[in-house]
C-alpha cells in the first residue's frame, strides 16, 4: 500500500522509517516478519534537551510488545467512525518515576489493515506487503491546534458535536472518568471512496501544551518524534492554526537557523555554570508557606456503608498516609459475608491431596457414590479419619459379597442337576424337531423309519416336552437348532443316492427327445441312460437322429443365426453329432439342477409313468433311509450337547443377573448407611472449608511405567468456604513523573502534578481498625492494627507483601494491659 510519490506511507513496524524503503518489499515470503523486539523510543527523562534532536533523529523505532487494551470505554478513538490510531502515547514506571513511551497501536491498526485487505493481516509480525501494495493511498498529514483540527473532523463529517465537545475537554484534570483522546498519529478514512486510490488523512492529536513555550522537555520531545514520524509518512502535511497561536507566532525573517539547532545550542550554553564560594550569614531558621498542588482521583469519596449494617463504626473517609519519602492515601470499602465456591469436574488430585481434603474438611459426600468411588476415597483419607465406620463397612460390605457368592453357587449347581435329569426328555424334544424337519423337507419318506433309540440307562420319556416350550424359555435355542437342522440333510452327499438321482433324471430328461424311435432302439437308449453308460446313448442317439424330437432345441452350443449354423455344417460335416450333444448336455444339466426333494417327491409319479424306473427309484430310497439313520444319530448327539451349554450359560447369566441385583441393593444401603454417618460426624466440628463429591474414579494413565506413586485420581463436586466479613484497605501511591522530578531538582519552588497510577490492598476482620499507616522507603508500609479489644499488632512489610502478612499472622503483637502499663 503506496502513496503515488515517492515517499512511503507504510507504517514503521519495528523498523527505522526511511524515506527510500518505498519499493524495498521482500520477495522470499508471502508474508514479511518483522522484528518486534527492537528498542523503544522512550527516552528517558535523564537525558537533557541538547541532546533530545539528536537522540531522535537516530532512532525512529516504536515499540510493538507493549500490551494495549483492545477496547477501553473512556477512549474517544473507539467512538469516532472511521479513525484508526497507529502510534500511541503511553507511560510507564520507569527506574526513576513514569517515563512517556510511544508505542504502535496494534489493535487498532490491525483494524485499518483488514479494512483495506482482511487476509493481508496475519500477526503483529506477519503483514503480507505484496497485498498492501495493491492499493494506492495519497497521506496528508495533518497537525495545529485542538480547535482547528476539530472543527476540521466536524467539516469532513467524522465526528457529530457531542464528541466535538468532549475533544475539546480540559484534560489537565487527570479524571479518570472522563472519555479523552489520547496523544498519538491518527488515521482518518472519511467516506467510503472506490477503487485502489485510497484519500486519507494523517492526524498528529497534540498532548495540553503541545504548542506553548513553556512545555515541559517531556512534552517537546514527544512533540518532536510524533512531527517526524507525521512527516516522513506523508509529502504534504497541513499545520491547522487558530487565531490565537497565530497571534503569538514571532515572525524573524533574517534568522534562517532551525528552531532545534537553537535549542540544542541554547541547552548546550545553559549547561555550564559559574560557581562563586561565599560566607554564609547566621539566618533564623524559617518556614514558608506557599501553594500547593491539586490532585484528582475518583477514589477520594465516602466508601459504601453494608447493607445489613453489620458494624456500628461510622464510615471511614479516605486518608493521607503519613511518610517522608512517599505520599498517598488510602481508602476503606467494607466487604459482605459471602460463600466462595471452587466447583471441579474430573480434576486430578494425588493421593496426598485427597487425603489432605478428607481428613481436614466438612464432608458432604453424594448417596449416588458407587462401591468404587467410595473404596478409593475409604482408602484415601476416611478410613483415617474415620476408622472403626470405615472397617464397620468394608466387614459388612465383605460379608454380603461372599454370601451372594455362595447363593450363586449354590443355584448354579442346582440347576446344572436339573438340566441333566431333563437330558432324556431334551433329546426326545430335538429327535422329533429332526423328524419334523425331515417330514418338511422329504415328505414322501416315512417317519416311522427312524425310530428312537435311547442311550444305556437313560429314563424312558412318554411324552416329551414340545421344543417350542423350551424356546419360550431358552430363545437362543430356537436359533441355534434351526440353523443346525438346515445344515444337516443334504442326501446328494451319498454316493449311492447321488448315482442312482442323476440316472432317473437324465432318464426322464431324455424320454420325450427319444419318443419317436422306433422301439426296439428307444428301449436300449433308455437302458444305456439307465445304466450311466452316456457314450452309448449319444452314438444311438446319433444313429436315430432325424427320429429325435427336437421341438426342445437344444440351448447349449447351438447357434442361432442361420449363417453360423451353416459354416458349422461345412466345417464338421456331421451336423447331427453337434445337435445329440447339444441335446445331452440339456437333458445333464436339467438333471443336476433339481434338488433331493424335489426329486423324491416327484419319485412316485415318475415311475407310475415310466416303470422301467422302479428299479432306480427303489435304490434311491434305500440309500436315502441309509445315509439319513446315520446322520440324525449323529445330528442329534451334537445339538444335544450345544443345546445343554446354552441352557446352562443363560441359566448362569439369569442366576447371577438376579443375585448380582441384590447384591448391589444391599451394598448400595450398606453405603448410603456410611455415607450418611461419616456426613453427619463430619459435621460436629467447625471446619473452614466444605468438600461435596459426587464421583471418583482412577484416573487413565495415571501409571508410569509401573509405579504406584504416580496413580491420581479424578474428582468430581465442589469445595466452599465462607469468608467473613471484611474491611478492604486500599493503599493509593501518588507517582512523580520523571520530567516531575527533575524539575524538582532544578527548581524546588515548582508545583508538580502527581498522578494515582499503582495501588495495593489488604483486608482486615470487621472490628479492626488501623491506628497508623506510615509509608517508607523502597515502597514499605509501617501498619499498626488494632483489634476489638484495644490489642496492637505492629506490621512492617513490602506494600505487596502487607496483605499475606496479615493472613499469617506475621505481625509484632501488643498486649493492651501491657502498653497500659508502660505508659
Amino acid at each position: 500500500m503506496r502513496s503515488k510519490s515517492t515517499a512511503s506511507a507504510r507504517f514503521p513496524i519495528g523498523t527505522n522509517p526511511r524515506a527510500d524503503d518505498a519499493g524495498s518489499d521482500s520477495d522470499v515470503s508471502f508474508y514479511e516478519s518483522v522484528d518486534a523486539d527492537l528498542p523503544s523510543t522512550a527516552v528517558s527523562d535523564d537525558q537533557t534537551d541538547a541532546d533530545l534532536p539528536s537522540a531522535v533523529a537516530s532512532d525512529y523505532q516504536v515499540d510493538v510488545d507493549v500490551p494495549v487494551p483492545q477496547h477501553d470505554e473512556l477512549d474517544l478513538a473507539y467512538s469516532i467512525k472511521g479513525v484508526y490510531r497507529i502510534l500511541d502515547l503511553i507511560s510507564e514506571q520507569g527506574s526513576g518515576g513514569l517515563v512517556d513511551k510511544i508505542i504502535i497501536s496494534q489493535n487498532s491498526l490491525e483494524a485499518f489493515i483488514t479494512t483495506v485487505d482482511p487476509r493481508a493481516y496475519a500477526s503483529m509480525t506477519k503483514v503480507n506487503f505484496k497485498a498492501l501494495d495493491n492499493y494506492i493511498i495519497k497521506p496528508v498529514g495533518v497537525y495545529g491546534s485542538k480547535e482547528e483540527i476539530v472543527r476540521f473532523l466536524s467539516e469532513l463529517g467524522v465526528i457529530d458535536d457531542t464528541i466535538a465537545t468532549q475533544l475539546l475537554v480540559d484534560t489537565d484534570t487527570h479524571s479518570p472518568t472522563k472519555q479523552t483522546l489520547r496523544s498519538g498519529l491518527y488515521i482518518i478514512k472519511t467516506t467510503e471512496q472506490s477503487g485502489n486510490t485510497k484519500q486519507i488523512f494523517v492526524l498528529y492529536w497534540p498532548e495540553p501544551g503541545t504548542w506553548d513555550d513553556s512545555a515541559a522537555s517531556s512534552v517537546r520531545r514527544n512533540r518532536v518524534t510524533f512531527m517526524r514520524y507525521l512527516t516522513k509518512m506523508c509529502d504534504q502535511v497541513v499545520a491547522l492554526i487558530s487565531s490565537e497561536h497565530a497571534r503569538t507566532i514571532v515572525w524573524n525573517e533574517n534568522d534562517e537557523d532551525d528552531n532545534d539547532g537553537m535549542e540544542v545550542d541554547q541547552d548546550e550554553s545553559d549547561r555550564m555554570f559559574t560557581f562563586e564560594v561565599a560566607q554564609t550569614n547566621d539566618q533564623e531558621e524559617s518556614v514558608t508557606v506557599r501553594e500547593g498542588f491539586k490532585a484528582f482521583s475518583d477514589r477520594i469519596a465516602l466508601p459504601e456503608v453494608p447493607a445489613n449494617g453489620s458494624t456500628s463504626d461510622d464510615p471511614v473517609k479516605p486518608f493521607l498516609l503519613f511518610g517522608e519519602t512517599g505520599q498517598g492515601f488510602m481508602t476503606v470499602k467494607h466487604r459482605e459475608a459471602k460463600l466462595v465456591v471452587d466447583a471441579f469436574r474430573a480434576r486430578t488430585y494425588t493421593p496426598l491431596q485427597l487425603e489432605g481434603y478428607l481428613t481436614s474438611d466438612c464432608l458432604h459426600l453424594s448417596e449416588s457414590l458407587d462401591n468404587e468411588a467410595l473404596k478409593i476415597l475409604v482408602r484415601f483419607g476416611l478410613e483415617k479419619r474415620f476408622p472403626q465406620e470405615c472397617s464397620k463397612w468394608k466387614h459388612e460390605s465383605s460379608a454380603v459379597q461372599n454370601l451372594s457368592k455362595f447363593h450363586v453357587d449354590g443355584d448354579i449347581a442346582r440347576t446344572k442337576t436339573e438340566l441333566k435329569k431333563a437330558a432324556p426328555n431334551l433329546r426326545r424334544s430335538l429327535h422329533e424337531a429332526i423328524l419334523d424337519e425331515i417330514e418338511r423337507v422329504y415328505p414322501c419318506l416315512d417317519r416311522r423309519s427312524f425310530p428312537y433309540f435311547a442311550n444305556e440307562g437313560e429314563r424312558a420319556v412318554e411324552n416329551p416336552e414340545p421344543l417350542s416350550e423350551m424356546i419360550t424359555l431358552y430363545p437362543k435355542v430356537n436359533q441355534h437348532v434351526a440353523q443346525q437342522l438346515r445344515q444337516a440333510f443334504y442326501l446328494s452327499t451319498d454316493k449311492e443316492f447321488r448315482t442312482a438321482k442323476s440316472r432317473i433324471c437324465l432318464t426322464k430328461e431324455l424320454l420325450p427327445i427319444v419318443e419317436k424311435v422306433d422301439e426296439p432302439n428307444r428301449e436300449q437308449i433308455l437302458r444305456a441312460a439307465l445304466e450311466g453308460e452316456l457314450e452309448l446313448v449319444k452314438d444311438m442317439m446319433k444313429e436315430n437322429a432325424k427320429s429325435l424330437t427336437t421341438k426342445h432345441k437344444a440351448t447349449a452350443d447351438t447357434p442361432s443365426h442361420w449363417a453360423i449354423q451353416t459354416m458349422r455344417k461345412i466345417v464338421s460335416g456331421n451336423p447331427d453329432a453337434d445337435l445329440v450333444d447339444g441335446l445331452v448336455r440339456d437333458a445333464t444339466r436339467a438333471a443336476q439342477q433339481t434338488t433331493d426333494s424335489e426329486f423324491l417327491i416327484e419319485l412316485d409319479h415318475d415311475v407310475e409313468q415310466h416303470p422301467e424306473l422302479k428299479k432306480l427309484a427303489d435304490e434311491a430310497r434305500r440309500g436315502a433311509y441309509i445315509y439319513l439313520k446315520p446322520a440324525i444319530g449323529r445330528l442329534l448327539k451334537k445339538l444335544v450337547v450345544s443345546v445343554q451349554q446354552i441352557q446352562e450359560t443363560d441359566c448362569d447369566t439369569r442366576i447371577k443377573r438376579e443375585h448380582g441385583s441384590r447384591e448391589e441393593e444391599e451394598q448400595r444401603k450398606l453405603r448410603m448407611d456410611l455415607i450418611r454417618r461419616l456426613n453427619s460426624m463430619s459435621k460436629q466440628t467447625a471446619h473452614t472449608h466444605t468438600l461435596r463429591i459426587s464421583a471418583a474414579e482412577l484416573a487413565t494413565r495415571s501409571h508410569y511405567y509401573g509405579s504406584s506413586s504416580s496413580t491420581s485420581y479424578q474428582i468430581s463436586g465442589s469445595r466452599e468456604s465462607h469468608e467473613d466479613p471484611m474491611v478492604i484497605y486500599t493503599v493509593h501511591l501518588m507517582n512523580l513523573t520523571t520530567q516531575d522530578q527533575h524539575e524538582l531538582q532544578l527548581n524546588p519552588t515548582f508545583i508538580p502534578s502527581p498522578r494515582f497510577r499503582y495501588t495495593h490492598s489488604f483486608k482486615l476482620p470487621q472490628g479492626h481498625s488501623v491506628i497508623r499507616a506510615q509509608l517508607l522507603e523502597g515502597e514499605k508500609l509501617l501498619l499498626v492494627v488494632a483489634d476489638r479489644n484495644g490489642n496492637l499488632t505492629v506490621y512492617l512489610e513490602g506494600l505487596a507483601g502487607v496483605d499475606g502478612a496479615i493472613r499469617r499472622g506475621r505481625g509484632k503483637a501488643l498486649n493492651r494491659e501491657k502498653i497500659e502499663y508502660v505508659v
